[in-house]
């Protein structure tokens, strides 16, 4: 269910229509093997579900502008059920689309792993057809329906496939979540009369099969599943300004800032005996010292992220040098500038 203001608050909407999802139960085991570090699988009865999903989508607009864009294209995904942290959500195994604009722009904006493909989606007198075909690897997608006028209301199933508003990315070795919005689905039952495709097997798909004419859509740009923390020592004055120009530099506003001696670092239940010196943590755990800020990169704009770099050198000459900075940061005056921002926590 979106909110009131869902389409003023969302950067990117567009319109999904005539899509159809057909679920398929598949061993945990599976599953589980070909998810990346840090998901996990949301079983439902004991099963780990893929669907299939072809897809029309159209009037797709990316802070107000549209005419970048085809006015409407295909789509087809297959997309599996993963928890993060706890948080369900959607992980896409593969997103095939029709448009090539479109597919080069999802890759670079939501790191989706779109791959340009040939389709063709009918719905004629409750007559779905679909078809997709890749030229170069030879394979094709068929899938043919027929639509019933049978609404389906409720469905524990369905619910779980469907009632899902997070979708997870690895983008640079770390987790990302999108997020979206629309109104309540509105299902009718379906019956499958043609189902041939390479891209899963075996197929055998769980009752029902269902269908819906569409629904807009209202989307966010990626964030970090786990929210990237820097610590601090907040009575440092060097501390302090070098966080000032991290906060500078960190233009999508994804770090968050907080004084090792706050309730924010207790309550993320650091290792023992950490040293006095500058915590990261973030989907990959804590870190510190050297390592801290160079993982603190990834979160940074491409020509400040180049300072990765320093990796070649050896550890233990970046270590001293920290550390001899670290030993002396307490010659620095306090810094007494303005420190009331949203991404310092307590």
């Amino acid at each position: 269910m979106r909110s009131v203001n869902s389409e003023q608050q969302s950067p990117i909407t567009m319109t999904w229509e005539h899509l159809l999802f057909i679920n398929i139960p598949v061993s945990v085991n599976r599953i589980q093997a070909q998810l990346p570090e840090g998901m996990r699988v949301d079983a439902w009865n004991g099963f780990a579900y893929v669907s299939l999903v072809p897809m029309r989508l159209k009037n797709f607009t990316v802070k107000k502008i549209s005419w970048l864009f085809n006015p409407h294209f295909y789509e087809f995904n297959l997309r599996t059920y993963v928890l993060v942290n706890n948080r369900p959500g959607i992980y896409f195994f593969s997103l095939d689309a029709s448009s090539l604009p479109e597919v080069l722009g999802a890759r670079g904006l939501f790191n989706l792993n779109y791959r340009f493909r040939n389709m063709q989606l009918s719905l004629q007198e409750k007559r779905f057809s679909f078809t997709m075909r890749s030229a170069l690897l030879k394979a094709s997608t068929q899938i043919c329906a027929e639509i019933t006028d049978e609404p389906l209301n409720t469905n524990p199933l369905i619910e779980f496939c469907t009632q899902r508003d997070t979708y997870y990315v690895v983008k640079r070795g770390h987790i990302y979540k999108g997020t979206v919005q629309h109104p309540p689905w509105k299902f009718y039952k379906a019956r499958i009369t043609q189902l041939q495709t390479q891209v899963f097997s075996p197929l055998h798909p769980a009752d029902p099969v269902v269908f819906s004419y569409g629904t807009n859509v209202f989307a966010q740009f990626l964030k970090p599943a786990v929210q990237p923390i820097v610590f601090f020592d907040g009575q440092c004055g060097l501390c302090n300004r070098a966080i000032r120009w991290l906060m500078v530099l960190d233009r999508k506003q994804q770090l968050r800032f907080a004084p090792l001696n706050g309730s924010t670092f207790k309550a993320a239940e650091p290792p023992a005996h950490l040293p006095d010196r500058i915590v990261f943590k973030d989907d990959q755990g804590f870190k510190d010292g050297v390592n801290a800020l160079l993982a603190v990169l990834d979160y940074l704009p491409w020509y400040i992220r180049g300072l990765k770099i320093f990796k070649a050198l050896p550890q233990a000459f970046l270590e001293g040098i920290y550390d001899r900075i670290a030993r002396n940061r307490n010659l620095c005056r306090p810094y007494l500038g303005k420190q009331s921002d949203f991404r310092i926590l307590d």
